[in-house]
C-alpha cells in the first residue's frame, strides 16, 4: 500500500482516535495505550475466554503479565472469566514443575563438588512463559500504529494544530518513534515539536521550583502547579504502560549435556590426583 494510501485509510480508524486523545490531558498514546489494554481485557473476559485459539495462546504466556493480570479486575463481572483462565494456568504450572522435577539431575555430593559452580543450569526454560502477554502484544501494535499515524499527519496543518495543543508525547513513547521509523520523513520535525514541549515543560516545573523558595512563597500558583507531574509522566510515561526495569530473570544459559558433565566430572578428578600427588 502506497504512503498516500495508508494516510487515507488511517484516516477512517485510529486517525480520529488519535486526534481526540491529543485534546486529553498527557501523552495520547499512554492514553490510547491504556484504553486499548481495558478492551482487550473486557472482549477476551467476556467473549473469548472459552475460544480454543484464545487459550493456547494464554498457556504459552501463562496467562497475563503482572499488571493486566492486576488491571483485569477493573472490568465488568470478571470473575468467571478470570476463573477459567487461571485454573487453567495453575494446571500447566503442575505441568511444568512436574517436568523440572524430573529434569533436575542428581549428583553423589563428591561429584557436585568437583563441578564448577553454576555450570548446572537448572530448568528456567520450562518454567517461564514461552511468549509475551497477549495484551502487551496487542498494546504494543496499536502503540507503532498509532505513533506511525502521527508521523503520518503531524505535517498537515489541521493536525498540527491539534498537536500543538496537546501535551505532546512522552519520551519513552518519541524513542519507540525514533526506533520503528527512522526514516519516516516527518521524524524531524516530530523530534523539534517534542524539543520545544519539553522546554516549555521545563520552564513551568522551574517556576513551580522557584516559588517554593521562601522569597518567592507570596506569589499565587498558577498553571505551573501540576507541572512537577506533568514532567514525571513525559519523561517515564503514564502509569503501567512501560515495563519495570526490575528484571529478575537470569541469564538464561545453555545446561550442560551429559558428555560436558561427564568430561568435567574427570578433569575434576585428575585435579584432584594431581594435588594429591604434590
Amino acid at each position: 500500500m502506497s504512503w498516500g494510501k495508508r494516510k487515507e485509510k488511517s484516516k477512517y480508524i485510529s486517525y480520529f482516535n488519535l486526534w481526540d486523545a491529543l485534546g486529553q490531558p498527557g501523552c495520547p498514546v499512554c492514553s490510547l495505550a491504556e484504553r486499548n489494554s481495558f478492551r482487550f481485557l473486557d472482549a477476551l473476559l467476556y467473549e473469548r475466554v472459552n475460544d480454543v485459539g484464545t487459550r493456547e495462546e494464554l498457556r504459552k504466556s501463562l496467562g497475563f503479565c503482572n499488571w493486566h493480570a492486576w488491571k483485569s479486575l477493573e472490568v465488568q463481572n470478571c470473575p468467571l472469566g478470570l476463573g477459567i483462565i487461571y485454573n487453567d494456568m495453575l494446571e500447566r504450572i503442575q505441568e511444568r514443575l512436574a517436568k523440572v522435577q524430573h529434569s533436575i539431575p542428581v549428583f553423589i555430593p563428591f561429584i557436585r563438588r568437583l563441578l564448577p559452580r553454576g555450570k548446572v543450569k537448572n530448568s528456567n526454560r520450562l518454567l517461564r512463559p514461552s511468549h509475551s502477554c497477549p495484551v502487551c502484544q496487542s498494546v504494543r501494535f496499536f502503540e507503532e500504529t498509532n505513533l506511525g499515524i502521527l508521523l503520518d499527519f503531524i505535517s498537515e496543518r489541521d493536525f498540527e494544530r491539534q498537536f500543538s495543543g496537546s501535551a505532546g508525547i512522552c519520551f519513552p513513547h518519541l524513542i519507540i518513534a525514533i526506533e520503528k521509523f527512522p526514516g519516516h520523513e516527518n521524524l524531524p520535525l516530530l523530534i523539534e515539536r517534542q524539543m520545544t514541549k519539553y522546554e516549555s515543560l521545563q520552564g513551568e516545573v522551574s517556576e513551580f521550583i522557584r516559588k517554593h523558595d521562601y522569597q518567592y512563597a507570596h506569589e499565587p500558583r498558577g498553571a505551573e502547579s501540576d507541572s512537577w507531574k506533568r514532567a514525571l509522566e513525559m519523561v517515564v510515561g503514564k502509569r503501567e504502560i512501560f515495563p519495570s526495569q526490575m528484571d529478575r530473570r537470569a541469564k538464561e544459559e545453555e545446561a550442560p549435556s551429559e558428555k560436558e558433565i561427564t568430561e568435567e566430572v574427570w578433569e575434576g578428578v585428575e585435579k584432584l590426583n594431581s594435588k594429591t600427588r604434590n
